[in-house]
């Protein structure tokens, strides 16, 4: 019992420093939501603690996923998340997941390198994005004439100079020769 307790509270220690790290010094400082930190954390503790407390039942890791799956559908059910937050909600649980029920051959050369890798990587992808980052839209166009609609190259043009964007590709989706009009994807860079 002893050993069991010794075990828990080292990995605890680990996934809270972990948590920490993630969570405060790189996800908030760079999408400032407190409210979403705080679930973060509060979900990821709760993760870890009951999957380390059950792990001695001898679950498997699926029932440490659909754990996490189960609280992600609670607490998400009626508000639409971003991709990103998403990301960060299934990274915290994941993380807390493992470090509950992975068995490492030592702690110091298990535990310990698989969790700075993660937060080297999460820290890497936050820090520095890629340089061109393009933002795709969907667009009802009303041509000047309709046979721009069919040339890729004069409707992109059309385009610029009607929205003042510098465009980087578009794609037509569908064109309305009946309504003369022309559904259109735009990529552009935000500035």
């Amino acid at each position: 019992m002893a050993e069991f307790i010794l075990e828990l509270v080292k990995r605890l220690i680990v996934n809270l420093l972990v948590l920490i790290v993630i969570i405060r010094f790189i996800y908030y400082p760079n999408n400032g939501s407190y409210k979403k930190a705080f679930a973060y954390f509060i979900m990821a503790m709760m993760v870890f603690l009951v999957a380390a407390l059950l792990g001695r039942i001898k679950f498997e890791m699926g029932f440490a996923l659909g754990l996490f799956a189960i609280f992600s559908i609670i607490r998400y059910r009626t508000t639409s998340v971003d991709v990103k937050n998403m990301a960060y909600l299934f990274l915290v649980l994941s993380i807390s997941a493992i470090n509950a029920l992975v068995d490492f051959y030592t702690f110091w050369k298990g535990i310990v390198p698989v969790n700075l890798f993660i937060i080297i990587l999460v820290y890497i992808l936050e820090k520095y994005p890629p340089r061109k980052q393009y933002v795709k839209k969907q667009l009802t166009y009303t041509p000047q004439s309709m046979s721009s609609a069919a040339k890729p190259l004069l409707l992109k043009e059309e385009l610029e100079e009607y929205l003042e964007l510098r465009i980087h590709k578009i794609e037509i989706d569908k064109i309305h020769i009946s309504r003369n009009e022309v559904s259109v994807y735009i990529y552009y860079q935000e500035e």
